[in-house]
């Protein structure tokens, strides 16, 4: 599996599980659950810095709030790895449908956040990301360009006006995007977005014959 694919549409909830995702789903549901929020995710195992920590509702709150000022002064990221046991927001630790039976899940990430926040360039194993709600905007490079940054994506664009000479993918809301094992990404929310993402193993051989299909 040797390229990306972005799939228009490819987020395929139901009924109930979208109403989870919404601004108001998701505090009924998880808004009691503790979140901690990066400038980059993991910067606490990275970089040795501390979350700010609120419950996800104080945070899904502070989304609003932080656009009355300057949105840059606030790049407070929430991107969490759900446990196999998650309570609060299991309804995220299932792969989407186009890929489940197909693939043996790794593990699950669910990301909320807002205008200018994101991830840097990194690179790990499969993964489908499913944007449920917002826009996005992609950075892609092939494993030959490998690189690994523990910066604030925003501050990234800032000094390299832009990162231009870059693939780029603008990911709407209820797309998928499939990003093969050591490509290069990073990810930049225009707005706020809620999404997951599910690290992945090939389960079986026909699945590259299966991808083909949406070329």
């Amino acid at each position: 599996i040797g390229r990306p694919l972005l799939v228009r549409g490819g987020v395929r909830l139901s009924e109930e599980v979208a109403r989870c995702y919404t601004r108001h789903g998701l505090v009924e549901t998880a808004g009691g659950r503790e979140v901690h929020a990066f400038t980059l995710p993991y910067a606490d195992q990275l970089c040795g810095h501390r979350p700010r920590v609120k419950t996800l509702a104080e945070y899904v709150a502070g989304l609003t709030a932080r656009l009355e000022e300057d949105p840059a002064d606030d790049l407070s990221y929430v991107f969490l790895d759900l446990p196999e046991d998650e309570d609060h927001l299991s309804f995220a630790t299932n792969m989407p449908d186009l890929f489940r039976g197909r693939v043996r899940q790794i593990s699950t990430q669910f990301a909320l956040g807002g205008v200018l926040m994101g991830s840097p360039m990194h690179h790990h194993i499969h993964a489908v990301n499913s944007l449920v709600h917002g826009r996005k905007l992609w950075f892609l490079k092939p494993p030959a360009e490998q690189e690994f940054r523990k910066t604030v994506i925003y501050h990234d664009l800032v000094r390299s006006g832009g990162n231009p000479g870059q693939l780029r993918c603008l990911q709407e809301a209820g797309d998928l995007l499939f990003v093969p094992s050591a490509w290069v990404h990073a990810a930049l929310c225009l707005c706020d977005c809620v999404a997951v993402a599910h690290e992945f193993d090939l389960l079986e051989p026909e699945f590259e014959d299966f991808m083909d299909t949406f070329s």
